[in-house]
């Protein structure tokens, strides 16, 4: 390895590298960090409020206390795995880092949790079961780290984002996180924030989101400057009763860098005026404006108010450390990077005992493994009865050498696989796939996590934890509906004994209210309700839905149309007595009954959420039957059914919130017809 105590190369061989000296390095990774953490402390007490504020200025926006900011912390602990895994670390390593060192288990960061320990990873961690948050803000806010490390690349940056984005997200939080970094990787080499966020423009995709957003606001402040008028316009387009969600913080972070480019103060006090993600949106950028212009540009009174130690909530080395022990340690990752991937990059009058440090830091590096082993789901990672689901196992081959070997599927309880075993070949750095097919062998009930161990014997050995998750068994009744409004008349009024007509001539009846809408309550009962809370009734002839994600929507319930009542059954075991909570989100007026008891119930209708409601439930190794009456008076229907965990630390380990050693009681097969309850298409084919 060239020595980084050498001088800079010649002029002939620098005119295609970016050179910017240790100081000045310094200064800007600092300015970043501080910038980090003031946004984010400011922005605490105003987040999720999705109004346009007229009461904050530069002498009252600072916060009673400061408290750990995931914005922050999560980024010190993908420093720590670049400082012990070096500057080749894996997606892999992110995740496990993650669930052994990082107890942050809300909003997504508990999806993934939930995912990665079922053996479900990146990408699929990030999509599977977590649409409520799979483009919210969780991942943007952690760009500066990759901006940083792969400064002057913005293109290693964005893949880094990348790699960690995928860990929680999908598509448009992903592409955020890639914006910003690039964003910040460019803004160590360019003088203006407008030069900064035009190379950050270049590595999203030309037909997202994010692309249309920057433009939008970029173009609205072109015309006219006027961010009150500006932010309206912006809600109109982009708002979000979800205070989380990415396209309308993002917009709001475009926003307040072009009202206030040159005053951080008032910058800091425009992104607490508009609201929503404020403690995400201000952070982000807050450290561009550190990074751009170093700790100078910063106010001196917040600095001292933020203190010099790091204010942080997880179990990271740097927990307790001081803002220039952070940077310090950020510029030796920054070294071996340049040193190893980022080689565009020249880093001048480096101290002598820092570059001796990194040298040695390099040199006692182990050596990576040489394959390393992903996997996808050609359906996704729902576990069905009765029909196997398939999963390629991909070999990687990160070597310069031919690799042979043997893969082995280890066989567990719960699951089949086959083939268990495949010896293969993999050319060298290279990809070889082997696609398994994947089924639950038990009769009786199906586990929500289900694991297996895919291990590579070859010149060297590996093995990963891949999993599938058991898909949840609803025995489903309806739909059941009424003709006519039973809480205005007590039997038909137009077909009743002796009489029968066409509805307008009812007096009072609207034609368009019969003829295109049902009618449903939730306090009538539609079928024999005390009995269903004990036992099926085939005689209603019930069908098999199977849920692979926690979800119940449309697509769950066949081609009817309009208004009705629906009944859903699941049975749950537990491995032991198990005190929960289960929490319930719906669109619908809806009842739940555990074991023939209310728990649950909203009367009315709303938009939709994951944890609107919830009960304090019991689950034990026998059947707990939950009964939902849900009534459809909406086009669109969403349930979100979970289980809670109870009295989790907040420290340590990640642990996902969700509950994931319960099992679905396998209905009857009798019941089982499986047959296609899908809506037609106006030319008769199934969609």
């Amino acid at each position: 390895m060239t020595s980084l105590l050498q001088e800079p190369p010649s002029p002939e061989k620098t005119r295609h590298l970016r050179q910017i000296s240790y100081d000045l390095l310094y200064s800007k990774v600092l300015g970043a960090w501080l910038g980090k953490s003031i946004g984010g402390a400011i922005g605490a007490p105003f987040e999720v409020h999705k109004i346009l504020g007229t009461d904050v200025t530069k002498e009252d926006c600072w916060p009673l206390d400061l408290i750990p900011n995931d914005d922050l912390d999560i980024q010190l602990l993908w420093l720590e795995v670049m400082e012990e895994q070096g500057v080749f670390f894996t997606q892999q390593e992110l995740g496990e880092y993650w669930e052994r060192q990082c107890w942050y288990n809300f909003a997504e960061y508990s999806f993934f949790l939930y995912n990665q320990r079922r053996g479900i990873h990146a990408p699929e961690s990030g999509r599977f079961n977590n649409e409520f948050y799979s483009e919210s803000m969780g991942c943007p806010i952690r760009s500066e780290i990759w901006g940083i490390a792969a400064l002057g690349n913005p293109k290693l940056a964005a893949e880094f984002a990348l790699m960690d984005g995928e860990l929680d997200h999908i598509n448009e939080s992903i592409w955020c996180e890639q914006f910003w970094a690039a964003a910040e990787a460019e803004a160590f080499f360019c003088d203006s924030i407008n030069e900064a966020l035009e190379v950050g423009s270049r590595f999203v995709p030309a037909d997202s989101a994010i692309m249309d957003i920057y433009t939008a606001v970029r173009d609205l402040w072109a015309l006219d400057p006027n961010p009150d008028l500006i932010w309206q316009r912006l809600n109109r387009s982009y708002g979000n009763r979800d205070g989380s969600k990415v396209h309308i913080n993002f917009a709001l972070q475009l926003l307040s860098l072009f009202a206030a480019p040159d005053d951080f103060e008032l910058l800091m006090v425009e992104c607490a005026r508009y609201g929503y993600d404020v403690d995400s949106t201000a952070a982000t950028v807050g450290a561009l404006i550190g990074i751009l212009k170093g700790p100078s540009a910063l106010p001196t009174r917040w600095i001292e108010k933020l203190g010099n130690q790091v204010c942080c909530g997880i179990d990271v080395r740097h927990r307790n450390a001081t803002y220039e022990e952070i940077t310090e340690d950020t510029l030796k990752v920054v070294l071996e990077m340049c040193a190893l991937r980022n080689t565009g990059v020249v880093i001048t009058d480096v101290p002598e005992a820092i570059t001796k440090e990194v040298e040695l830091r390099i040199s006692n590096r182990a050596l990576r493994p040489g394959i390393s082993l992903t996997s996808t789901y050609s359906h996704g990672p729902g576990l069905d009865t009765g029909h196997p689901t398939a999963i390629t196992i991909s070999i990687h081959n990160l070597t310069d050498q031919h690799q042979s070997g043997i893969l082995e599927l280890e066989q567990t309880p719960s699951i089949g696989i086959s083939p268990p075993r495949a010896e293969l070949q993999v050319a060298p750095h290279s990809t070889t796939d082997l696609t398994v097919q994947v089924e639950s062998i038990r009769q009786d009930a199906i586990p929500d996590r289900n694991l297996f161990i895919a291990s590579w014997k070859g010149s060297e050995s590996v093995s990963r934890t891949f999993g599938v998750s058991g898909k949840r068994q609803y025995l489903v009744y309806g739909p059941y509906w009424d003709a006519y409004d039973t809480s205005r008349w007590s039997e038909n009024p137009f077909r009743r004994p002796g009489y029968r007509c066409h509805p307008l001539q009812v007096p009072g009846i609207p034609l368009t209210r019969v003829h295109v809408h049902n009618f449903a309550r939730l306090d009538r009962p539609y079928l024999d309700e005390n009995s269903l809370l004990r036992a099926d009734i085939p005689s209603e002839d019930p069908y098999i839905v199977q849920c692979p994600e926690d979800y119940v929507t449309n697509s769950h319930l066949g081609g009817f149309v309009g208004e009705a009542c629906y009944y859903f059954v699941r049975e749950i075991i537990a491995p032991s007595d198990v005190e929960c909570t289960l929490s319930c989100g719906s669109t619908n007026p809806f009842i739940i009954w555990k074991d023939g008891t209310e728990i649950a119930r909203s009367e009315h209708c709303d938009t939709w959420g994951f944890q609107e409601h919830t009960a304090d439930v019991l689950l034990t190794s026998k059947p707990s039957r939950f009964v939902i009456k849900i009534i459809k008076q909406v086009e669109e229907i969403r349930l979100f059914i979970s289980f809670w965990r109870k009295g989790l630390p907040n420290a340590g380990r990640g642990v996902s919130i969700f509950h994931d050693e319960f099992s679905d009681v396998i209905p009857p097969s009798r019941y089982n017809t499986m047959r296609s309850l899908q809506r037609p298409t106006r030319t008769g084919q199934a969609v």
